[in-house]
């Protein structure tokens, strides 16, 4: 047999700086890629999220007022965030369009009013025993209250 001692436990720097850099672009690379695909889709996503609820843009576009009004640097950055991510606010607006029609077919269906709840009755005398819990007050013997 052959005794060989492997030691894992000294790595290079060096390969430990270059896995950490290819790990990097391999996020850029990803991150780069769902964006150029979501740039693509970004028509399609505002023009679903008007068809779904024209609101939600409308919405979002008096925010952006509201706040270049009330905060203009604060404005100024929405507005250029909205540049600059314009794949990512779609998105979002699209999203939003989507659970608030959910939110507004749920609201106009309300179950049916006048119809009885199904329950049990339970007849069971004082369920809530709080009798012990004051003898056993009044058996500690608190010095605290002497204080005061």
């Amino acid at each position: 047999m052959d005794n060989r001692f492997i030691n894992v436990g000294r790595v290079n720097p060096l390969y430990a700086l270059l896995v950490l850099v290819a790990i990097f672009l391999g996020l850029y690379w990803i991150a780069k890629g769902v964006f150029t695909i979501l740039s693509w889709a970004f028509p399609v996503m505002i023009i679903a999220a008007a068809v779904i609820n024209y609101k939600v843009i409308l919405g979002y576009g008096k925010w952006i007022l509201e706040t270049l009004k009330k905060n203009p640097i604060a404005g100024i950055l929405a507005v250029l965030f909205s540049l600059l991510a314009y794949p990512l606010v779609g998105m979002f607006l699209l999203f939003k369009a989507i659970v608030s029609k959910k939110i507004n077919t749920l609201d106009n269906n309300p179950p049916a009013q006048g119809e009885y709840i199904k329950y049990e009755d339970v007849e069971e005398e004082d369920f809530l025993d709080l009798k012990e819990l004051k003898k056993a007050q009044q058996k500690v013997d608190n010095t605290y209250k002497d204080l005061f």
